[in-house]
């Protein structure tokens, strides 16, 4: 999990491992008061703030299979917001805050890249893909979603060969995409 600032710059969402477990804490950057996000004694991590810092998304094994959840960021029960067999991690929001982006695979033995509103918890379709799609992210204007297509975890970041990470985009309105890199390279 990589610590992420909240969109303020005032605290810091990290993952800790706790025994077999990693939970959700949030680290106040000026006083260095530390929190756990969920009260929760299950896995729980790959977070992502909203941007006006008030949600923050998690992927979560509280029903068996990694599912969406989202909670306040001051403190509260959490809201599961994907209900998949198939392992679901949130990526970033819309600029308004209304919609997540995920990549996942349902009902296809395909990858696709899904948008889930926050307020109806519908799922939409934006693209789908033989190869694997990873942290999808809105951009700033919320026309495009940025995401990786292929690759090796971090921890491959020198791999050179046909299946390294490259970088893509997706037109939300259309589905249309095109890549952004082309090489043998890991774009991570």
């Amino acid at each position: 999990q990589r610590p992420l600032w909240s969109p303020d710059g005032k605290q810091v969402c990290f993952a800790r491992h706790e025994g077999s477990k990693i939970l959700l804490w949030l680290r106040d950057a000026s006083t260095g008061m530390t929190r756990r996000v969920t009260k929760r004694e299950l896995p729980e991590y790959d977070a992502s703030w909203s941007p006006d810092g008030k949600w923050i998304a998690f992927a979560s094994k509280r029903h068996g299979g990694w599912d969406i959840f989202v909670a306040p960021s001051d403190g509260g029960a959490a809201q599961q917001i994907t209900w998949h067999a198939g392992a679901e991690f949130p990526g970033g929001w819309s600029p308004d805050g209304k919609q997540l982006v995920f990549a996942g695979r349902r009902d296809s033995p395909n990858y696709a890249l899904y948008t889930v509103d926050l307020k109806t918890f519908a799922t939409g379709r934006l693209c789908e893909d033989y190869a694997a799609m990873n942290y999808p992210s809105f951009a700033p204007d919320g026309k495009t979603v940025v995401y990786g297509r292929y690759g090796f975890p971090w921890t491959r970041p020198r791999y050179t060969g046909s299946a390294a990470a490259q970088i893509w985009t997706v037109n939300v309105a259309d589905g249309r995409r095109k890549p952004l890199t082309s090489d043998d390279r890991q774009h991570l």
